[in-house]
């Protein structure tokens, strides 16, 4: 090796080392180095091309053992060290576009000595060797492609190593080819030449058989990489198929959270990146104007900073959270979301952002207080009613006991014609303590009672036990089919029953013996019980007033009672969540139906 190749060497190794050094004279001293490996390379060529002579080839050391050009490098060697010390690799630079440009550079030079060695393995080494390889010796070449080596994995992902060991497809067929199209024609050539200077083969039959064997080594070799290729394409195409199908989801995912919920992205510092069109509609703000802002915007001030906090502690610690918020809009008018934060994560594990989906519960809200006050307005009403009936009843029974004394004392033919005036106020004091009381049992229904598994077929049989007498009095018939086991309020479907048949039972028509019937259906959710009867009937312009309170639409003297039966009824089915109505005409007999929802 000649002096001026082994100190070049030492010059390269050193500014690879150093350069782009964090100790800014190291790197200075890189440069410097790697710039009088420039000089010395250039002037040898130039000493080549225009038989010139520097005198720089034995500068440093004279060679008095090399006839031609004693000290010189040879012009591959320095064309290498001229490419290498041309790389702005080694001054540092990390600018895409050169770092593109110098692996180029340091390409070639890799390709220079893996020629090199080619040359060797085939032993050509002629004076009528390949363009200017003739005098680079095997352990320089090594040396330059260890050196291109060196370079290229500072930069990986820019040169030859980041393109043979990448992940892509391109990568990974790069390296499938790369011993084929190295190894292969080197071997062939070896062989080839070995038979030839040896006398075995002929040139043109080892020519031919050089061809031969080279395609179909090739078509083998390509066929199993082409293979690969198509699998490795089915696989492609099934993911793409699936990643299709999958964004398509979730397109519709999104379509149906845009159109139901509120939608905002913060980032973590809680500035705003993306709001959909339902917060837009809701809030009145257009994107723009909260886009880099924060959702203080639409900070109502109802809540204080005890609950932010809290809120903020439960995010930033990467747990989801979930509440109840009101905002306000851009009109200033307020509304109520339930919120729930979702921190999102980036592969490192860190959080980068939040998402907000929010609906809008303003409505919801307003009936929920508005349920709230009804219902503490019922249990007053029910408290009052309770309360006004239980008092009611005590000078209901002193009028009873002091019409009662009038006619014991005076007796009916002293009291003459006023014995009928104490005859009205008793029974006027009777049917209003009948009346205060069905009033009473009204504000009772439902009342701190659960319901429970009813076999409604044993409690009609119960009521049917309870009412016989009326029944047989009457003559009257009562059947019942395809009643269910259902979970009810039992004490309370018992009443509806009996209210049921008794007011079948009492207005039965004269014409035709009494028949009833009562029967059930599955519906979709619910039962549907029916109670059948063929008497009087009801005028179907009565048939929505017949569940009101105290009403009686038939002559009361004809028929005794209270008129509160069916508003009983009616109470307990919606107590139950059903409903109730009737079907009728005169002379046509009434049907009452309820439903019971299948708990």
């Amino acid at each position: 090796m000649k002096f001026n190749t082994a100190l070049l060497f030492l010059f390269i190794g050193l500014a690879i080392a150093l350069v782009g050094h964090q100790n800014k004279y190291l790197h200075t001293f890189a440069v410097l180095i790697s710039g009088i490996v420039f000089i010395i390379s250039f002037l040898t060529l130039f000493q080549y091309i225009f038989s010139f002579n520097f005198g720089i080839d034995n500068l440093f050391f004279e060679d008095t053992i090399t006839s031609t050009y004693p000290g010189r490098m040879s012009r591959a060697t320095a064309l290498c060290f001229l490419l290498l010390s041309t790389t702005k690799v080694l001054r540092g630079v990390k600018t895409t576009h050169d770092l593109k440009f110098l692996n180029y550079l340091v390409t070639l030079v890799a390709i220079i000595s893996l020629l090199v060695f080619s040359t060797y393995l085939l032993q050509f080494v002629t004076d009528n060797y390949v363009l200017i390889f003739n005098s680079m010796a095997l352990h320089t070449a090594i040396l330059f492609f260890l050196a291109s080596l060196a370079i290229s994995l500072k930069h990986p992902d820019h040169s030859y190593v980041g393109f043979l060991t990448g992940k892509y497809v391109g990568n990974k067929q790069a390296r499938s080819l790369l011993p084929f199209v190295v190894g292969l024609p080197v071997i062939l050539s070896a062989a080839l030449l070995y038979f030839l200077n040896s006398g075995v083969l002929a040139t043109a039959y080892g020519v031919t058989l050089y061809t031969v064997c080279f395609a179909a080594i090739s078509i083998f070799y390509f066929s199993f990489i082409f293979q690969k290729l198509n699998i490795s394409d089915q696989e492609r195409v099934k993911l793409e198929e699936e990643l299709r199908a999958s964004n398509q989801e979730l397109f519709q995912y999104k379509a149906a959270l845009d159109e139901s919920s509120i939608v905002t992205i913060t980032d973590v510092e809680g500035a705003v990146i993306y709001v959909n069109k339902k917060f837009e509609e809701i809030s009145g703000y257009t994107k723009d104007e909260v886009i880099g802002k924060t959702l203080e915007i639409v900070n109502s001030g109802h809540h204080g900073d005890s609950f932010f906090k809290s809120m903020w502690n439960t995010i930033k610690a990467g747990n989801v959270w979930v509440g109840g918020l009101k905002n306000k809009k851009k009109s200033g008018d307020f509304y109520w979301v339930h919120t729930v934060i979702v921190p999102l994560r980036n592969t490192k594990g860190e959080i980068e952002r939040y998402i907000s989906i929010k609906q809008d519960i303003t409505q919801k809200t307003i009936l929920s207080n508005q349920y709230k006050n009804l219902k503490l307005r019922n249990k007053e009403v029910e408290q009052f009613t309770y309360l006004a009936s239980h008092d009611l009843q005590e000078p209901l029974r002193t009028m009873k006991s002091m019409s009662a004394l009038l006619k014991k004392r005076y007796g009916a033919e002293e009291l003459g014609e006023d014995a009928k005036i104490v005859d009205f106020i008793s029974d006027s004091a009777v049917r209003m303590s009948t009346m205060v009381k069905g009033l009473l049992d009204y504000s009772l229904i439902g009342l701190d009672k659960e319901p429970e598994m009813v076999d409604t077929a044993a409690l009609l049989g119960i009521v049917k036990e309870d009412i016989q007498t009326l029944i047989e009095s009457k003559d009257a018939t009562i059947t019942c089919r395809d009643l269910p086991s259902l979970k009810a309020y039992k004490t309370e479907l018992r009443l509806v029953f009996q209210n049921l048949l008794q007011n079948s039972i009492k207005f039965r028509s004269p014409d035709r013996e009494l028949e009833i019937s009562v029967f059930a259906r599955k519906k979709k959710e619910s039962y549907e019980f029916c109670v059948q009867d063929n008497g009087l009937g009801i005028d179907k312009d009565h048939l929505s007033s017949i569940f009101g309170l105290f009403k009686q639409l038939h002559n009361k003297r004809a028929f005794k009672g209270t008129g509160i039966g069916l508003a009983h009824c009616e109470k307990i089915i919606h107590l139950h969540g059903g409903s109730i109505w009737a079907e009728s005409g005169p002379a046509e007999g009434t049907s009452i139906y309820f439903t019971i929802p299948v708990f």
